[in-house]
């Protein structure tokens, strides 16, 4: 039989067997209230005639005798204690799997680390809007680019896609020719006076020295000294990067990145000072773009493209004095 205190919810199934026949009352054991769990045998259903002469007496509603409760209350304590000794001891099973599986604490500041390099590594590669011109058009992609890799230099290059060489080369002779076109009006106007006596006599030499025409030679044959000139410093960079174990990502993304951190030369539009500080804003961005591109230390970045070059260039003065 289940027997259910109707106070707190407890209930027991206890073997009819062991519930004394009389009994109808219990006492829960664990709230301690007392209730009928059962009712008593019904009385008769007839209703006696006033004129007999025999007057039929109910029988007395049965209560339970102390004995009787004390029984019921200790089978349903029996049976509470039985349940609650089988869920105490998978509980106690379970609490020891889960000591055994807890890990040492780790220090949240390398997880803080571990979690910004994994969501670096995991965040979508963004779209160059100037390899994307469908998209963007001619002008607005590269002014969007030329924007993102002078004042979001970290973003961009961490999150750089790989589409080849041809795009990035074409970036970088583009910027090479508006500084050489800047370049040479600045001459024709004579604010690099000393650069147009230079030029000149190099025109002059195949008869074009009139109205700046060694300028133009050079604009001429421009692209193809920058394409080899990059390439070769390129590939030196790469070289030293893979000194320090910091070329992860190949020749292509040292070329990228090269190609790219040159936006600076946008500023020798600027007659004066833009050749210079160019010049130094791309060094800088090299170093952020190598560092993100091929996911290493700046410290190794650093050392590969300052500390190998010079003791490379000592190397060469050394041998060459001594030879001579």
């Amino acid at each position: 039989m289940k027997i259910s205190c109707p106070n707190c919810g407890f209930s027991r199934d206890v073997p009819e067997e062991k519930i004394p026949p009389k009994a109808t009352r219990a006492t829960c054991p664990k709230c301690a209230h007392k209730f009928e769990f059962r009712k008593a045998e019904p009385a008769p259903s007839f209703i006696p005639s006033f004129s007999q002469e025999e007057e039929v007496k109910r029988e007395p509603e049965i209560t339970p005798t102390p004995v009787e409760k004390e029984t019921t209350q200790e089978v349903l304590a029996e049976s509470s204690l039985e349940e609650k000794e089988k869920k105490e001891k998978p509980q106690a099973e379970g609490l020891w799997e889960k000591l055994e599986g807890l890990k040492p604490e780790e220090d949240p500041q390398v997880l803080s680390e571990e979690k910004v390099e994994k969501e670096q590594k995991t965040d979508p590669k963004e779209e160059i809007p100037w390899e994307h011109l469908e998209n963007y058009g001619f002008f607005p992609g590269f002014f969007l680019t030329l924007k993102k890799t002078l004042f979001s230099p970290g973003k961009f290059f961490s999150q750089m896609e790989f589409n080849g060489f041809g795009k990035p080369l074409v970036y970088y002779l583009l910027l090479a020719e508006v500084q050489a076109i800047f370049t040479f009006l600045w001459e024709m106007l004579g604010i690099f006076p000393h650069l147009q006596q230079e030029n000149a006599q190099l025109g002059g030499l195949v008869g074009l020295s009139a109205m700046g025409f060694g300028s133009l030679l050079i604009l001429i044959f421009y692209p193809l000294l920058l394409t080899g000139a990059l390439f070769l410093a390129a590939g030196l960079n790469h070289l030293f990067l893979s000194i320090f174990r910091a070329g992860n990502k190949g020749f292509e993304g040292t070329f990228r990145a090269i190609s790219y951190a040159s936006s600076p030369l946008i500023l020798g539009i600027i007659p004066g000072i833009g050749q210079f500080v160019g010049a130094l804003w791309s060094m800088v961005l090299s170093i952020i773009a190598y560092k993100k591109v091929h996911e290493t230390t700046y410290t190794r970045v650093i050392l590969a493209l300052l500390l190998t070059p010079f003791i490379l260039g000592l190397s060469l003065f050394l041998v060459f004095k001594f030879l001579v």
